[in-house]
């Protein structure tokens, strides 16, 4: 009888363990992903403000999505 509580309980606690470790995996790729999107992006602007009229260039880019956006909604 203890047999089958202890294969019962390993079986439960071995579900909600799984669990456990998806979720941490899942975060862990979330935060990783948005790690590495802002540093791409900050590469990005210092490599368009490196160029002769790079603030132009940004300005012009943040002018195109503010107008996306307007447009969109």
């Amino acid at each position: 009888m203890w047999a089958l509580f202890l294969a019962i309980g390993g079986l439960i606690w071995s579900i909600f363990y799984g669990f456990f470790w998806v979720i941490k995996f899942s975060f862990m790729l979330i935060y990783n992903m948005f790690r590495y999107m802002a540093l791409g992006v900050a590469y990005v602007v210092k490599r368009i403000l490196d160029l002769p009229f790079g603030w132009a260039i940004l300005l012009g880019l943040f002018i195109i999505m503010l107008l996306i956006q307007a447009i969109s909604s």
